[in-house]
């Protein structure tokens, strides 16, 4: 009977001890190595996909539009020596300072505040605005303008000191006069390729006193429709003022000379 018992209890050992070839163990490893490879075959779909992408931002960058155009008013005479503070300053000779001879600062033109930008603006009608597409000033419109016609007055005004903006030679700044214009409105229509402005230019003494005040109209044909031909329309206008303004100053301050064309 004991033998009966203990081959009993030997099989109900036998029956109960784990077997070790089922152990979850190797298949939680197998688990881990299925994940970890379907990793790694992620990696190099998302490397593919990043390589496709940076690709075509590059050959998007090569096709990308030209430069814009940088347009600039035609020179209407040789600049004055380089000042101090941005400002175009024309040399002054001893002899010129012992003999007095005149002066004229030419300041910085005001316009309409549309005007006061990069792009190349004009006028579509009665109350809206438009530019030229891709077209910019290569500079600040109003400090082309204000060198431009500094060099058109010089033309004008021979045995004159002109500076633009400011003169910083000594001894020439008391007997200074000072011109400053005002162009409002200074509108190019496109669709007429017509600019027309009001030009009012006042005269001063160096010490502020009023010596002449004038006020013309302008209009002028552009030869095209272009951008160029803006700029040179713009150009004949600073011509012509220049041409109208340098005997009043001549005269210093003396009768007004006729109404404007």
């Amino acid at each position: 009977m004991n033998t009966e018992l203990h081959a009993q209890s030997h099989d109900a050992v036998s029956r109960e001890a784990p077997n070790p070839s089922a152990s979850p163990c190797p298949q939680s490893g197998r688990g881990a190595r299925a994940r970890v490879e379907a990793r790694q075959t992620r990696w190099p779909s998302m490397a593919a996909t990043a390589a496709l992408l940076l690709s075509g931002l590059l050959a998007g960058c090569a096709s990308a539009p030209p430069s814009a155009t940088l347009l600039v008013l035609p020179s209407l005479g040789a600049p004055g020596a380089a000042g101090t503070a941005g400002a175009s300053v024309a040399a002054v000779p001893p002899d010129a300072a012992a003999s007095a001879a005149p002066v004229l600062v030419v300041r910085r033109p005001v316009l309409p505040e549309y005007l006061l930008a990069r792009r190349v603006r004009f006028r579509v009608g009665e109350t809206v605005v438009d530019d030229w597409p891709g077209v910019f000033w290569a500079e600040r419109i109003e400090v082309a303008l204000t060198r431009e016609l500094t060099a058109a007055l010089r033309a004008q005004l021979p045995g004159w000191t002109l500076c633009e903006g400011e003169c910083t030679a000594g001894g020439v700044e008391p007997r200074a006069q000072t011109l400053r214009l005002e162009f409002a409105p200074l509108d190019y229509r496109r669709d007429r390729r017509e600019l027309f402005t009001e030009v009012r230019a006042v005269l001063q003494d160096a010490n502020g006193t009023l010596r002449q005040r004038t006020e013309r109209r302008y209009t002028l044909q552009a030869s095209a429709d272009t951008p160029q031909a803006h700029a040179a329309v713009l150009g004949e206008l600073l011509r012509r003022v220049a041409g109208d303004v340098a005997p009043v100053v001549a005269a210093g301050g003396g009768t007004p000379v006729a109404a404007g064309r």
